[in-house]
């Protein structure tokens, strides 16, 4: 087997991107226009979990929270940005946008209101660990046998 054939087959880590697979998990999310995976990730002491959003859904969101705000110029600024945000194929993302937000501080949830939370923007250079799924407020679930 060729050197060069498995440094082509490990993904690569830049420190300033964030881990290869959460990307590619926000590639996935933004060639296909869905909300398609829950994460958990873990930033400097605060768990969040939620679900991977594509950037033009996350700006819309934005600026629909600044309309209820009755801020329409501020939502009027947001509203292009997810319309400018056609990414090239070889384009590596530098935010997770996330939606339906639980953090947690320790075991405590961070409180929020649902009707007017909104989506978290956060680097993936700050992100220190992450899984798949979303966490729930409450006891560990143990599965049953």
């Amino acid at each position: 087997m060729d050197e060069h054939q498995d440094q082509h087959d490990t993904p690569t880590f830049d420190p300033l991107q964030g881990d290869p697979l959460l990307s590619a998990l926000i590639r996935a999310t933004e060639s296909s226009g869905n909300r398609m995976f829950g994460v958990t990730v873990t930033v400097e002491g605060l768990v969040i979990s939620g679900i991977i959003t594509p950037i033009s859904e996350y700006f819309d969101e934005i600026a629909s929270w600044f309309e209820r705000a009755g801020s329409h110029g501020l939502a009027d600024a947001y509203r292009p940005q997810g319309e400018q945000e056609q990414q090239p194929e070889d384009w590596e993302p530098r935010y997770l946008h996330l939606t339906g937000i639980r953090a947690f501080l320790g075991s405590m949830p961070v409180p929020s209101d649902p009707s007017t939370a909104t989506p978290w923007r956060i680097r993936l250079s700050s992100i220190s660990g992450w899984c798949m799924g979303n966490l729930a407020e409450g006891p560990p679930q143990h599965p049953t046998p």
